[in-house]
């Protein structure tokens, strides 16, 4: 029994220690999503689940019918048993030992099909060149940072439209998640002067349109988030007023 707890404290320990070692993890994400990642799982799909009663009164109809006709075979089964010993005491088959072998029964097949199903993760993360797991920052506090970084080049720039363009691509992350401009699209407006006077900022990674956000830059008015959907009307009213360059 000693041996058996030890194995099976080295293999929890080897389980909570591979994502250090397989691919690139932060703790915090560790103990975030391994612990209770099939819990948001469940919330996130359960609800959608449909319940066909059709499917479920036909499964507890052959279940019963299952269970009858178990009933009847085990407990001739027994009594022939019994009969070969006649010395012990006459015991009838009960009703509840057929119930326990058909509860034994589902229970090998999920343990089966569990066991299935984490073979086949277990090989497709094998073979998957990229890294396990990648972290969902917040939209709104990424485009913030990417707000600064950007005013930060214009001041550095003189608000000059070509300097700023030139000067995008050679930003540095913050978060250190790849380059700035294949993170974000910056549309610049400018003046008669070539002077940046406005912009607006997009994550190029795919967004939801109900969740997707945007920021943009007006003069005389401080710069604000809103919903992807409004994007197509901010950039026509933009573009009335100023030539826009995109990157």
């Amino acid at each position: 029994m000693k041996r058996f707890l030890l194995w099976a404290c080295a293999v929890i320990i080897a389980a909570l220690l591979s994502p250090f070692i397989m691919g690139p993890l932060t703790v915090r994400a560790l103990f975030e999503c391994l612990p209770l990642g099939w819990w948001h799982f469940l919330k996130r799909n359960v609800t959608h689940l449909g319940l066909n009663w059709t499917v479920i009164a036909s499964g507890i109809f052959c279940s019963l019918i299952l269970l009858g006709l178990g009933h009847l075979l085990f407990r001739a089964l027994y009594r022939q048993a019994q009969q070969l010993q006649p010395e012990r005491p006459s015991r009838s088959w009960r009703t509840r030992w057929t119930a326990s072998i058909y509860l034994c029964v589902w229970l090998l097949f999920i343990i089966a099909f569990g066991a299935g199903g984490a073979f086949r993760h277990i090989v497709w993360l094998s073979e998957e060149p990229g890294p396990w797991f990648e972290p969902r920052n917040n939209t709104w506090i990424e485009l913030r940072m990417a707000e600064l970084s950007v005013r930060e080049l214009l001041l550095d720039e003189g608000d000059d439209l070509r300097k700023t363009q030139e000067g995008l691509c050679a930003i540095e992350p913050r978060t250190g998640r790849g380059l700035f401009c294949e993170r974000f699209n910056v549309l610049l407006f400018a003046n008669a002067t070539n002077g940046v006077v406005a912009y607006v900022i997009v994550p190029r990674e795919p967004q939801p349109i109900q969740r997707g956000l945007f920021l943009v830059a007006m003069p005389d008015e401080p710069s604000s988030i809103h919903p992807l959907d409004r994007l197509p009307s901010t950039l026509a009213m933009l573009e009335t007023n100023y030539p826009a360059c995109s990157r």
